[in-house]
């Protein structure tokens, strides 16, 4: 290079600095003045945010939500995971159009952005569904997002702070600092103006106070809301100054049915989900019908919604960055997402968000409540921990208090079994219909304290979305209208002699009435309503429920209906001076001093056993709209409060007993019922109770008011029985003995309401030996061996294990004696494992009792086994054809080896047929196998009368999995037995269980359980 060269690019550089100098100042003029002019501008219009409110605090500028979705089931999960795809950036782009792509599978990792804040970090690989972008401010988010898409200068980072200020409900006019530079840059002045309108201060301490009644959820967001919002206000610039605000700690939550891999439907017609990593990166997948020809698809501005209420992710059509986001918009790269679906992510799809045991809440003091201090009563710790045994609870708590005073708080297990997170007497669950009664009793408050608020009143008077309605019948287009709506009064709804449905459901159980001749059908319409998570909009409420007709005549009947409650919950708003959340607040929770009292969170976990007895934990659902019905939570120590609240008539200044001792109460099967409470009996035996089922939860509160006695039960169980519990623990207690005393523990295992059948079938044999048994059934591998444990430390040992697979995961069912020898289980086992731990156990005094193959999750054969102390000659054969079999069984027959345990497989082909057997020496037993049913109940039936009784049994297929067959074993016995496929066949989940209740209660033991798997 030529020293003319080497000058002249010197001076160039230098001219060409001068300018960017000069052209960088006036860009810093320019944008100081615009930015005078728009806060001129700003100020003019910007609205009066002085008077926060709970409504305001919850008005987001983005309203995108679950709600938006496509719920319908198109295509199975597993659909598309076994294909190749293409990647969308091979493919023809254009800005406005996005991809143009031609029928098939399509994938891609694009940047997105968080605009929900407060809440967890999205698991790896969970799902999201597709949803537009709706909202006040979608339009201002739509500018920031092509505007970033355009400009490569412009990074992630800087855009996210700047969506986290508007989802803070940031007044732009107020705030400092980069953000508020790169809004003015890329916003139009009405655009800026419009972030200012509506826009919110951080709140006062005592606006902090009436955030207490939320869930923890929705607390966590408007939190973090108000804390982001002073970051903005003081000029704070750290990304993870915000992040760590944005961000909350915990497991995402995910609905069941809702996991990854769900499918939805795009509005153009072809199908799409999303797996997250985080929230600045989405991997999408596509898949287009070839019916539907070429499609356009921009993913840009389109909102990756979570079943629960997780982070929204806003999607844009920029591949994601390799390292999060710190770059450029333009920017390629790589940001982790796993390429394939069925990764090995956690998987969190029966899991709940919400495994905390956290108490604090914003309206209390940090003392001490002395009420509230555990305290163990021998006599009921004992009792509990029986009744979990009986009932399969995994956790309870629960609180007793005699004369106003606690004696006994305690609590057990866990909140969620497969976390192992343990629940404490601090743990908060769902009160579910108990808040009826809290909604009972802000109405007979306020029936004591407004001489115009009259019970006789009709509803009309205070709720204007309550009307008579029009129908139509069910067979055809005649229609009327049903006049008895306008004619309900607050009494009615406060005993349930309404007449209103319970959801879609009347007196018959069915979801239709007849009404002049006609069959109309009971109208839910819970789309109607939608809120914030925590907020009660009472008119949304009602409007789930007003176009339905009435079941009778309002006071003709008993109905009991949450919906009813829900009408008074409305009338209360109506009335209350503060609103019906207010007035609960301040009249119930504060006067009663239930700290822990909030709306009850969706994402809290419970455990659930809705699929042949398999057991999951899934989050209860939204609660909004049954607030006044179903939707209050606390921790065990304020339900007890409360319970004790209610019996010695603390909430009322007068006419203490007002809600037992009145002219509103309603007969019912079990007593009487009004204000939201049941209750029965006279003097020292009155007794008032009330219960709650909340989709994964059960509680339960009983009292005696005579003398401020009762107890209070939360179990994070929905199938468990709580009243049954506590009449056990009243009787070992000694309270009220005239009333509890002849109580028996034994196993409840029928399925009631709160467990169901699916696709597996089961069978057993019983034997009248008057002994019960323990049965476990569909818990996971970790979790199975962990209930073994601790059912041995209460004396009872397994002596049956069945293994199997449902949706790939392994999962274990048990059944369990007590008083019999300790056994040894040795599982996860190949054949020769097996056989070489089978040696070493006989060797050390042990033998074979049980044995069990299965297929594990990686679809190889496993053995499991159970051992007993007890010495005596043994022989297992293991996986052998029917003719090795039959010469194994005639040998050790003549050696004095009797056939005890038998297993029979049926391979992948559908035809050949793998025999595992155990000999052990004792008495003479029979063999037969390749019956089918008829033969085989015959020959049940004959060698019963020979003195025989079937010992075990296996059912199994043969001819490619068409002809289903039976072998059993049969040994001598003069006891009676009983079955499955004497006289009935292959019985349903909850057929079986019914089934097992009854032989146990005339004193038949379960000694052989098995499940067919589909």
């Amino acid at each position: 290079m030529t020293k003319f060269t080497s000058e002249f690019l010197l001076i160039f550089n230098v001219i060409i600095m001068k300018l960017s100098i000069l052209l960088f100042i006036g860009i810093i003029s320019f944008a100081y003045s615009s930015e005078a002019q728009i806060l001129k501008k700003i100020k003019e219009i910007k609205d009066d945010v002085a008077a926060v409110t709970i409504d305001k605090l919850s008005k987001d500028p983005i309203t995108t939500s679950f709600s938006d979705v496509d719920k319908t089931r198109y295509l199975d999960d597993s659909f598309g995971n076994d294909v190749s795809y293409s990647s969308f950036f091979e493919q023809p782009f254009k800005e406005e159009t996005g991809f143009l792509l031609q029928p098939g599978f399509y994938e891609g990792n694009f940047q997105s952005f968080c605009i929900k804040v407060g809440t967890v970090m999205p698991g790896r690989g969970n799902g999201r569904f597709y949803a537009p972008l709706r909202g006040p401010k979608a339009d201002i988010l739509e500018t920031i997002i092509n505007a970033y898409e355009k400009d490569s200068q412009i990074t992630q980072r800087e855009v996210q702070i700047l969506l986290w200020a508007i989802i803070a409900k940031t007044d732009f006019y107020k705030m400092k600092g980069e953000a508020k530079i790169l809004a003015l840059k890329l916003l139009s002045e009405e655009q800026i103006a419009r972030l200012s309108k509506g826009a919110l201060s951080e709140l006062t301490r005592n606006q902090l106070k009436r955030l207490a009644y939320k869930s923890k959820t929705t607390r966590d967001i408007l939190l973090a809301e108000n804390t982001l919002r002073g970051k903005y206000y003081k000029g704070y610039s750290s990304y993870k100054d915000f992040e760590d605000i944005a961000m909350v700690a915990g497991v995402e939550p995910v609905i069941q049915g809702f996991d990854k891999g769900r499918w939805t439907k795009h509005p153009d017609g072809f199908f799409i989900r999303y797996y997250t990593a985080s929230y600045h990166g989405t991997k999408t997948q596509i898949y287009i019908p070839d019916e539907l020809g070429v499609q356009n698809f921009n993913p840009r501005n389109a909102v990756a919604v979570p079943a629960g209420y997780g982070q929204r992710l806003l999607q844009t059509s920029l591949p994601t960055i390799s390292g999060g986001p710190n770059t450029g918009g333009n920017s390629g790269g790589n940001s982790g997402i796993d390429d394939e679906p069925n990764d090995d992510a956690e998987d969190t799809s029966e899991t709940s968000a919400d495994t905390s045991n956290e108490t604090v809440v914003l309206n209390s003091n940090t003392d001490p409540d002395p009420f509230c201090t555990p305290i163990i009563d021998s006599r009921a710790d004992e009792t509990i921990k029986t009744q979990m045994i009986m009932q399969n609870i995994p956790g309870v708590a629960v609180a007793v208090f005699q004369n106003g005073q606690m004696v006994h708080l305690q609590s057990y297990g866990y909140i969620d079994i497969f976390e192992k997170a343990p629940f404490t007497t601090a743990t908060i669950v769902n009160w579910a219909s108990i808040s009826k009664s809290v909604t009972g009793v802000a109405a007979a408050q306020l029936q004591q304290n407004n001489a115009n608020f009259k019970l006789e009143d009709r509803v009309t008077k205070y709720v204007d979305n309550w009307k008579n309605v029009r129908y139509m019948d069910t067979s055809d287009s005649k229609g009327g209208v049903d006049g008895r709506p306008e004619l309900i009064t607050i009494k009615q709804i406060l005993n349930n002699s309404s007449g209103i449905q319970h959801y879609r459901k009347g007196r018959a159980e069915t979801n239709y009435t007849t009404l002049n001749g006609k069959v109309i059908e009971f109208i839910e319409n819970k789309g109607n309503y939608s809120s914030e998570i925590g907020v009660f909009d009472a008119t949304k409420a009602v409007s789930v429920f007003n176009e339905s007709v009435l079941d009778f005549k309002p006071g003709d009947n008993y109905l009991y209906s949450t919906y009813g409650f829900v009408l008074a919950g409305a009338v209360v708003e109506k009335v209350s001076p503060n609103g019906y959340v207010g007035w609960v607040m301040d009249k119930i929770a504060d006067k009663a001093g239930l700290r822990s009292l909030r709306v009850r969170d969706p994402a809290r976990p419970g455990h659930v056993m809705r699929k042949d007895g398999i057991m999951s934990v899934t989050g209860s659902g939204p609660a909004e709209y049954t607030l006044p019905a179903g939707g209050w939570e606390s921790n065990i120590c304020d339900l007890a409060k409360y319970a004790s609240g209610l019996s010695n008539g603390k909430f009322f200044e007068s006419n203490k007993d007002i809600l037992w001792s009145n002219s509103v109460a309603m007969n019912t099967r079990s007593g009487m019922y009004s204000y939201g409470l049941n209750f029965t009996g006279t003097g020292e035996n009155l007794t008032v109770w009330h219960g709650g089922h909340g989709g994964n939860a059960r509680s339960y509160m009983q009292f005696f008011p005579s003398d401020d006695t009762g107890i209070a039960i939360l179990a994070p169980a929905v199938y468990s029985n709580l009243p049954r519990m506590a009449q056990f623990i009243f009787q070992a207690m000694d309270i009220r003995p005239t009333m509890y005393n002849s109580l028996v523990h034994t196993p409840l295992d029928n399925c009631g309401r709160d467990r169901a059948s699916d696709k597996d079938r089961f069978y057993g044999i019983w034997r009248k030996t008057n002994d019960d048994v323990i049965i476990r059934t569909g818990l996971k591998g970790e979790t199975f061996f962990e209930e073994v444990t601790r059912l041995e430390e209460s004396d009872y040992h397994c002596v049956k294990l069945v293994s199997f697979l449902n949706n790939g995961i392994q999962y274990w069912d048990g059944v369990f004696k007590k008083g019999v020898p300790k056994t040894k289980i040795v599982k996860n086992l190949d054949t020769a494992e097996f056989l070489n731990t089978y040696t070493l156990l006989i060797n050390n005094g042990y033998s074979l009792t049980d044995v069990e193959g299965y297929s594990n999750e990686n679809n190889l054969k496993n053995w499991a086994g159970i051992f007993q102390r007890n010495q005596r000659n043994q022989k297992v054969r293991m996986g052998i054809n029917r003719q090795s079999f039959t010469i194994a069984n005639t040998q050790n027959v003549n050696n004095g080896l009797n056939l005890i345990d038998i297993e029979v497989s049926t391979e992948t082909n559908g035809t050949t047929n793998l025999i595992t057997g155990v000999w052990a020496e004792g008495e003479e037993t029979l063999f037969e196998m390749d019956m089918n049913q008829p033969s085989f109940r015959q020959l049940v039936r004959d060698r019963r009368n020979l003195g025989y009784r079937v010992l075990d049994v296996e059912y199994y297929w043969t001819n490619n999995n068409q002809d289903l067959k039976i072998a059993a074993i049969w040994g001598k016995s003069n006891q009676d037995d009983l079955v499955t496929g004497d006289g009935i066949g292959l019985l349903m989940f909850c057929d079986f269980m019914s089934q097992h209740e009854t032989n146990s209660s005339r004193g038949y033991e379960l000694i052989n359980w098995n499940r067919m798997t589909d």
